[in-house]
């Protein structure tokens, strides 16, 4: 169901049949290009993203789909692809950039500690991996320090 991308009649969100209805699909079986346009359609991404998601999307399409591109730009490419996706991870979860190091949006802080807590305890002594388990286990925190993040700083 497209939950974020909007709602329609009566605030409620999309049902399956609706979406098919109004898309001829439903959302997730929409191509790459179409899913895009349906976001900015109902405002979820801005222009930006719009035009990041579109960047991937051709860089994506020339080296799959076109037998013929020249692999001569393949490293400018891979990076504008990368560059592009950081930028879109950014924007989505909130996050910013101030003197080089990552400021982290409290609620993704909130999720990601949650997250390790949910981790650690599946770490339980009666696995026999559990020694292996546990000391692979580090809570988000420290693995985001490790990663110079300001927030932790």
């Amino acid at each position: 169901m497209v939950k974020s991308a909007g709602r329609v009649r009566g605030g409620h969100p999309m049902t399956d049949a609706e979406e098919k209805a109004l898309f001829g699909t439903t959302f997730e079986r929409l191509g790459q290009d179409r899913r895009v346009q349906v976001l900015a359609a109902y405002g979820t991404i801005d222009p930006t993203a719009r035009g990041r998601f579109d960047a991937i999307r051709e860089i994506r399409r020339r080296y799959l789909h076109v037998w013929s591109q020249d692999h001569d730009t393949l490293a400018k490419d891979a990076r504008a692809a990368f560059h592009a996706a950081v930028a879109l991870v950014t924007t989505i979860f909130g996050q910013d950039i101030k003197d080089g190091k990552t400021l982290l949006n409290p609620q993704l802080v909130k999720y990601l500690e949650r997250q390790a807590c949910a981790v650690r305890r599946t770490a339980t002594r009666s696995n026999s991996n559990w020694r292996r388990r546990r000391n692979a286990t580090v809570s988000a925190a420290t693995q985001l320090r490790a990663l110079g993040c300001a927030h932790f700083r």
